[in-house]
């Protein structure tokens, strides 16, 4: 999970979510608020989700 500190929250104008299990598959994709995105920030996100939930899978598996 990586939410938004403080202060990005405070000037966010809206929160994307992207879920993706341990076989690195993407399974939802949620836009609330705010204006609408690129196809290509979201797939920047889905990116940096991808390259996340491997490092946050390995912590959950080694604790």
């Amino acid at each position: 999970v990586i939410d938004p500190t403080y202060k990005e929250e405070a000037v966010m104008g809206g929160r994307m979510t992207v879920t993706i299990n341990a076989n690195g598959d993407v399974c939802a994709i949620q836009k609330a608020g705010g204006q609408g995105v690129l196809q290509s920030e979201i797939m920047q996100c889905m990116r940096i989700a991808s390259v996340k939930s491997v490092d946050i899978t390995n912590k959950i598996k080694n604790a």
